[in-house]
């Protein structure tokens, strides 16, 4: 699942850079590779919803929100991935993070215990 996918779709502004669609595409892949560092790192914050609003009869006006552009490149990924889950694509999902588990050691576990110590 990748963000490009989505990229051509919405339209409107990117509220976190203040540029169209259209700018945010001549840079696709920088952009796509700068959000999904973001998303990874947790550091992507969804921006505010634009309000608008829409002229209804009789001189009355109806409320809408609006997306930022990354916001909905990400809603649409994320749906995406959850159609995949649920129509049983996949079977398990696993993240983990092991780089530094082993730093350190809990010698109080037996569980984590090497050697002729080792119990078990």
């Amino acid at each position: 699942m990748t963000l490009r996918g989505s990229a051509g779709e919405p339209t409107g502004r990117c509220a976190a850079k203040g540029i169209t669609k259209e700018q945010y595409g001549q840079a696709l892949e920088a952009n796509l590779q700068d959000l999904h560092a973001r998303m990874k790192a947790n550091r992507y914050r969804h921006q505010p919803i634009r309000r608008v609003y829409i002229p209804k009869e009789q001189g009355k006006t109806r409320p809408i929100g609006i997306s930022a552009l990354e916001d909905k490149l990400v809603q649409d990924a994320i749906r995406s991935l959850d159609q995949i889950v649920h129509r049983g694509e996949v079977s398990w999902l696993l993240e983990a993070d092991v780089v530094s588990f082993f730093d350190r050691p809990r010698h109080d576990d037996p569980r984590f215990r090497v050697g002729p110590g080792k119990q078990g």
